[in-house]
């Protein structure tokens, strides 16, 4: 099939945009082929990764969803980069980039001479409409001698039990099956018979659809691998790690946690599924598990179990596997973390592959429930954050632990940007930080006394190492005064961290502030003080999260804003 036209997704476009040859030089773009991408003559460009060598390579497919290929390059400079084009030469049909003055252009076929279309498509559109991500667990039993022929006999072996005896269950209610070696479809529903697309299986699953907070109306389902263990100590729930008297020869017993994406076009019909899932599954065997128990052995005799992460970069705008030894320190993993930022080019110095900021992580409370407010715009919290209220944990704080649930939140914002892996201070917790700071009396640990901005700053800087600023206004009307309205949106569009409220009132949690010097000044309050139960829409229809004018702020009490700052960290 000729290939037509390229659809590149709005965030890659304007990065392609505002780039220059020394920010991006040596990228191969990847996205989903020609033959893969469910519409004929037609390739999607997602993102940009580094080029190297044949090790980035490796790590660019451990790295991405499968599903996602090399479709081309961007191109600054053909008669220094000879190499990039090579790593592309055996592709059907790739593409290059090229970008001058701002402008993108694309081309293919002979020469690279036949230009194409470009169609810009929103992130939106995409993640919601066009593909479906199948999210894929379930439990590998892999036993061998950590010498590398016995390793690559027993992938080998396990790559033939499971592309020979594997069913994957769609969903958490099991109303889909796909069956062994061929993948036929088995259910109930009548609507999922017959000849189908991905997307008619997705829709037939109906609410069985993952609820994202990181990407809100993304097309997401789960899968459960299952098939036959065999062998005779199978049902053994403890991991393994035996050596010989001689402590040269190790051998290796895990019951690796498969847990890998696949990305795959709604347009492709449904009988492919079950081969794309299986390919998915070997994608991670060799280039995940295989890898990294390799890279262990070159500085050990002995080797963790390897643990997959996912995480959605908002650089990205896709999501990103890591795959980590279990026990290893993130200290020890800072120099893999340098090499995932050079991979997809970035220069921010902040957390982002972080065990702590991972996806698919069990949580107790709503996630930025800003996101579900139908007023847009303003400068808003970057990233997300677990919404923490009176009575939450089965612990009654009712009039006297508001600032407590402030300070939650902001920890919990710091724990899923990766910045930690604290767990959250319950009250008592934060009543004893106090007190060995030497801040309280011992009489405060188990007390209902109130704590202000200070307290909360002090908190934060004793547990997670964070220094805040302190802002003191004297009554509610400085809040919107132009002065203090600059301060928090310097503080957003810098820091980006949730701002906690403290003083002669209650305390409350800012989590944006509106933009437009035009406007009246509006703030977007996330309100402890509900004591109801975490249902989104009953939140929202009575305003305990949303945006509220300055006649919120009381004009006889006066306020401080704990403004937590940003540290510099990878």
């Amino acid at each position: 099939m000729v290939l037509r036209r390229v659809d590149i997704l709005q965030p890659l476009f304007q990065r392609l945009k505002r780039s220059s040859e020394g920010e991006i030089r040596r990228g191969l773009i990847y996205g989903l082929p020609e033959w893969q991408s469910g519409s004929p003559g037609v390739t999607v460009a997602i993102s940009l990764l580094r080029y190297v060598d044949t090790e980035t390579t490796k790590l660019a497919l451990r790295s991405l969803p499968y599903g996602m290929h090399i479709i081309g390059l961007v191109e600054f400079n053909r008669d220094e980069e000879q190499d990039l084009y090579e790593a592309v030469e055996q592709l059907e049909s790739p593409v290059v980039f090229k970008i001058v003055d701002g402008k993108v252009s694309a081309s293919t076929g002979l020469d690279y001479l036949t230009n194409l279309h470009i169609n810009i498509v929103s992130s939106e559109v995409f993640w919601e409409k066009t593909v479906t991500t199948f999210h894929v667990q379930g439990k590998f039993l892999l036993y061998s001698m950590l010498e590398t022929p016995d390793l690559k006999d027993s992938f080998a072996q396990g790559k033939a039990r499971v592309l020979n005896q594997s069913s994957y269950v769609l969903g958490n209610k099991g109303v889909v099956t796909l069956l062994p070696r061929h993948g036929q479809i088995l259910s109930d529903k009548e609507s999922l018979k017959g000849e189908l697309r991905v997307g008619d299986l997705v829709k037939g699953l109906g609410e069985e659809r993952v609820e994202a907070y990181f990407r809100p109306g993304i097309s997401l389902i789960n899968v459960t691998l299952l098939f036959d263990q065999t062998k005779s100590n199978s049902n053994k729930k403890a991991t393994l790690l035996i050596s010989d008297t001689s402590a040269r020869c190790k051998f290796f017993e895990h019951y690796l946690s498969l847990d890998y994406l696949v990305m795959v076009p709604n347009g492709v019909p449904a009988h492919r599924l079950y081969k794309k899932l299986n390919m998915g599954f070997l994608n991670q065997l060799e280039f995940g598990f295989h890898d990294n128990i390799l890279d262990q052995l070159t500085n050990s005799i002995s080797a963790e179990k390897p643990e997959p992460f996912h995480f959605w970069p908002p650089f990205a705008s896709h999501f990103v596997t890591a795959i980590y030894p279990e026990q290893t320190s993130e200290e020890k993993l800072k120099e893999f973390r340098h090499e995932l930022h050079e991979l997809f080019f970035v220069r921010e110095v902040r957390p982002y592959f972080r065990r702590s900021a991972a996806l698919f992580q069990p949580m107790t409370s709503l996630i930025s429930p800003h996101l579900s407010l139908k007023r847009k715009g303003g400068i808003l919290v970057n990233g997300h954050y677990e919404y923490k209220h009176y009575m939450q944990d089965d612990f009654n704080d009712d009039g006297w632990g508001c600032a407590y649930r402030s300070l939650q939140t902001i920890v919990s914002w710091f724990r899923l940007q990766g910045f930690t892996a604290r767990p959250i201070p319950s009250h008592k917790e934060i009543q004893e930080c106090l007190v060995s700071l030497g801040d309280k009396p011992a009489s405060f640990v188990g007390s209902k006394q109130w704590i202000g901005s200070t307290e909360v700053s002090f908190v934060l800087e004793a547990l997670l190492g964070v220094s805040s600023r302190i802002i003191s206004m004297s009554n509610g009307a400085e809040m919107s005064s132009s002065e203090k309205l600059g301060s928090l949106q310097h503080h957003f569009k810098t820091n980006g961290t949730p701002v906690m409220v403290g003083g002669g009132v209650y305390a409350h949690t800012i989590i944006g502030v509106s933009e437009e010097e035009s406007e009246e000044p509006a703030f977007l309050i996330l309100d402890p003080h509900w004591t109801g139960a975490d249902e989104l829409k009953t939140i929202e229809k009575k305003g305990w999260v949303g945006w509220k004018d300055k006649k919120f702020w009381s004009t006889t009490d006066f306020y401080n804003l704990c403004l937590p700052l940003l540290p510099s960290s990878i």
